[in-house]
């Protein structure tokens, strides 16, 4: 514990910094190359990764650069009332606002950031959980860099049967690579993360100080602002952590103990129940989170092939547990909490499982020293690193060579699209029918509202999208494209590259389809309803 621990040479801070360096320029460098990927005749939108999830991250960035502090939901048409709070990406607007930056250079620069400053703080994170400079610089680099044989297998994809490679992508698509922080994809899950990190720090002071109960569970509620699903796992770890002498050692009379000193926490934890609870006010936030409770059967496989050997390991370590401190009650609450919130149907449960990873990490990285005592007492460190690399994945590396190959067709738009969406802009306000992948990205640039667009913020997606192919299809009879066009009730029709290959331009029977901007292969059609 603080006190106790010696000091960290300067060499592993720079060696950390270092990394954090690497790291950050292996992620920003597809940003760079995807620029140049993107089919003749088109411009990069400046989102190289997740383009669904990131697309609807820079409408939120552009809502706050225009002053918004409540997101609005621009990815459907019905009716809201906007309590959507998310601190980080609110910040980063507000800063491009005042920088004068554009959404794609404050979202990248956002990037670079919380990759900067979220591995330095894993570093000093681990000091808590081992006190020798030397175990806490390879437990850093073991949970950075480690990974499972998930990505090994997607490499002989092709070469599989096809009821092989479906089954496999229907098993193992959830996890994203099994590296924690989801291999730094996102900046906001990473800046959902150091806010976990600290919050947990304090977790730790108050096992020993209980007074600081108090202040934990006020910070949930900032936390949860800040990135919800690490305020639901920060208050399970901090309960579950309670519940460890009991469901460890049988003593319960030290978890009433424990229980009774986190009843500090319940104002904070009222607060945090009462702000969710008016955001769920919205009607249309409320059904969204309601269409998103679904429980997701995890497959065996996932978990043997997404974590591999550190599964094992993490299991021949799991009797650090046993011990009666801290920092062994918390990794049993985090690692409880987060294990049993990914099989609840609420919140897309499936998001909890990357928050399984790092505590998995932290039980299987001490393991590593007694199996290398045992298997290879005279091996060379190289020969060690080359066995770890291989039996781990290194998904990290591999995931960034995969991302520099790959071309990303949903991040590149026409510069007719883009001169359609600025036109928008200067239109009669009004929500815009469109394809899901137009959706996607137009309201960040037009500002205006799409039918629909993103898989969680668009309701009754599926349904949307049939629908809109049906308008489009030519055998669709003309008073059905009637009842369709006043079904969705958007002011304006975008047709554009992604909605002709649905179909040719719709004819109506009695809703008038007036053109009010067209240029090459965009037309934007006012709809007289």
């Amino acid at each position: 514990m603080p006190g106790t621990v010696p000091a960290t040479p300067r060499l592993h801070r720079l060696l950390v910094l270092a990394t954090a360096a690497l790291l950050c320029a292996l992620r920003l460098l597809p940003y760079r190359v995807q620029e140049h990927r993107c089919p003749s005749g088109t411009e990069f939108l400046g989102i190289a990764y997740s383009t669904e999830d990131g697309l609807q991250y820079a409408d939120f960035v552009a809502q706050a650069r225009e002053g918004r502090f409540f997101f609005s939901d621009r990815f459907t048409l019905e009716a809201e009332d906007p309590r959507l709070v998310i601190l980080p990406l609110y910040l980063v607007g507000r800063a491009a606002d005042g920088l004068g930056l554009s959404v794609s250079a404050a979202w990248l620069g956002f990037h670079a950031l919380a990759i900067l400053a979220f591995f330095p703080l894993l570093f000093w994170f681990l000091k808590f959980f081992f006190a020798d400079p030397r175990a806490r610089l390879g437990a850093f680099f073991f949970l950075v860099f480690a990974g499972g044989l998930d990505g090994w297998v997607a490499l002989f994809h092709n070469a599989l049967p096809a009821a092989w490679e479906a089954q496999l992508q229907k098993d193992l698509w959830p996890v994203l690579g099994w590296t924690p922080f989801m291999t730094s994809y996102n900046p906001l899950y990473l800046a959902g993360w150091c806010g976990l990190l600290l919050w947990l720090r304090l977790a730790l002071a108050a096992e020993t100080r209980p007074g600081l109960w108090l202040p934990a569970g006020l910070l949930l509620t900032p936390l949860y602002l800040w990135h919800a699903y690490d305020a639901v796992v920060a208050a399970g770890a901090a309960f579950g952590a309670a519940l460890a002498p009991l469901l460890v050692r049988l003593e319960a009379r030290e978890t009433g103990r424990c229980l009774l000193h986190r009843l500090a926490m319940l104002p904070g934890l009222a607060l945090t129940a009462a702000l969710h609870a008016w955001q769920l006010g919205d009607p249309l936030f409320a059904r969204l989170v309601e269409q998103s409770n679904s429980h997701l059967f995890v497959s065996p496989l996932l978990w043997l092939l997404g974590f591999g050997a550190v599964l094992p390991l993490a299991v021949h370590g799991a009797r650090r547990l046993a011990v009666d401190d801290g920092v062994a009650r918390l990794l049993f609450g985090w690692l409880g909490a987060a294990s049993a919130l990914s099989f609840l149907p609420v919140y897309e449960g499936r998001h909890f499982l990357y928050f399984v990873s790092l505590p998995l990490y932290l039980l299987a990285y001490p393991a590593l020293g007694a199996l290398r005592a045992r298997l290879w007492p005279n091996a060379s460190r190289f020969l060690l690193g080359a066995a770890a690399v291989l039996i781990l994945g290194n998904s990290f590396a591999r995931n960034a060579i995969y991302d520099l190959r790959r071309d990303n067709e949903r991040a590149c738009v026409r510069p007719e699209e883009l001169a359609a969406a600025a036109a928008l802009e200067q239109l009669p306000e009004g929500g815009v029918l469109c394809s899901r992948e137009t959706g996607n990205w137009l309201p960040h640039r037009s500002g205006r509202r799409a039918a629909m667009g993103h898989w969680f913020m668009t309701e009754s997606l599926f349904g949307k999208r049939e629908a809109f192919a049906r308008l489009l299809s030519s055998g669709t009879p003309p008073a059905e494209r009637d009842a369709i066009l006043r079904a969705f009730g958007a002011r304006y029709l975008f047709y554009g590259p992604r909605e002709r290959a649905l179909g040719p331009p719709p004819r109506t029977e009695a809703v008038v389809l007036e053109p009010v901007f067209a240029r090459g292969a965009v037309t934007i059609y006012r709809v007289g309803l």
